[in-house]
């Protein structure tokens, strides 16, 4: 099984691993954990009602994942240090998604779909809870930690009015990326002082100060314009500087991004190879020491939310206490709030692996 390393270790006497996280380049940070205490067996909790999440969406995100995966083997968040260490080989997550797709493909249409019925879950799939504990925790995540549970954020498709041209409080552009000297050589507050627009960057469409924060707070936003029409737009390529979880003003942090209109909403990947997401199906957190497109159960008060780590962000680095659930497009927080109360602040989550077999 997925921990055959840790009780070999335990067998010979050899000290418990601690392994350096990586941060978001995929290069080690000074953080470290125990591998063994990672991941808890026996959660019987993910079995005990149906699962909620959409098959489809579901099955859809982890084809996206797993040819992904398959499209970038060397890329850092396919070969995470950290699970490999608890007992989790890469190749189980891949395994994991391909089975996930093919169970949805097949089940389309059907009233019970095996992958919310709990008994076919806990017959099919090992259930590995996630307990990083509260030692590590960032500032913003401790407070929320207790033992053996993760803190639950939600993130939205901000749904925003929008400008073709600057217009009265429509003064905040969405720009396609400038390049990378141009890129590289702003701050935040230079780009919105005017710096990109100096150097020529296209401006895809205007917001308010406001929404341009939304937007570059929640990587994908739907504007309207007063046409009527709307489009998606995607975080394409930043400045390189740092998100500082540190600062709750938007205006003083230091980290820009370029944006691109898109078909779908995307998540974690280089820009023109980002991974398609799908409300209600992903989360965002951790890849480099998770692992994109691992399975998780996310305890809900109404049942069990199956969804797969397919995006990230700045406030995950070296940080396993958060994940971050995809509602959906709404135009406020308040209404994303509304629509996934059943949601705790706290919950427990569990790694879900496939036990093997045909899973059609």
């Amino acid at each position: 099984m997925g921990l055959a390393l840790l009780p070999a270790l335990a067998r010979a006497g050899a000290p418990p691993p601690r392994v350096r996280l990586r941060g978001a380049d995929g290069l080690p940070l000074t953080q470290t954990i125990a591998a063994e205490a990672l991941l808890r067996p026996g959660a019987a909790w993910v079995s005990a009602r149906p699962a909620l999440t959409d098959p489809a969406a579901l099955g859809r995100v982890a084809a996206g994942a797993q040819a992904w995966l398959t499209r970038h083997p060397d890329d850092p968040a396919a070969t995470p240090a950290l699970l490999a260490a608890a007992g989790v080989a890469p190749a189980r997550l891949t395994e994991t998604l391909a089975a996930v797709a093919a169970l949805a493909a097949a089940d389309a249409g059907l009233d019970r779909p095996r992958l919310r019925d709990p008994a076919f879950l806990a017959a099919h799939f090992e259930a590995l809870q996630l307990c990083p504990g509260a030692a590590g925790a960032p500032p913003r995540a401790a407070s929320d930690v207790q033992d053996g549970n993760l803190r639950i954020t939600r993130y939205l498709v901000r749904q925003l009015d929008g400008r073709p041209q600057p217009e009265g409080a429509y003064r905040c552009a969405l720009y396609a990326d400038p390049g990378p000297a141009v890129r590289a050589g702003s701050t935040r507050a230079e780009v919105l002082a005017g710096a990109w627009d100096r150097a020529g960057a296209q401006p895809l469409v205007y917001l308010t100060e406001a929404g341009l924060y939304d937007a570059l707070l929640q990587g994908t936003v739907e504007v309207r314009t007063p046409d009527g029409a709307t489009a998606l737009y995607n975080v394409d390529q930043n400045n390189g500087h740092a998100y500082d979880p540190r600062e709750n003003d938007p205006a003083r942090q230091r980290r820009y991004w370029s944006f691109r209109r898109v078909e779908a909403v995307l998540g974690y990947g280089p820009a023109g190879d980002k991974l398609p997401l799908e409300a209600g199906a992903v989360v965002a957190g951790d890849v480099m020491n998770l692992g994109l497109g691992a399975l998780l159960a996310i305890e809900a008060t109404d049942g069990p939310r199956l969804v797969v780590l397919a995006d990230t962000g700045g406030a995950f680095v070296g940080n396993l206490h958060q994940l971050d659930y995809l509602g959906g497009a709404f135009p406020s927080h308040a209404a994303l709030y509304a629509a996934t109360a059943a949601l705790p602040q706290r919950a427990r989550v569990a790694l879900l692996l496939w036990r093997g077999g045909p899973a059609g």
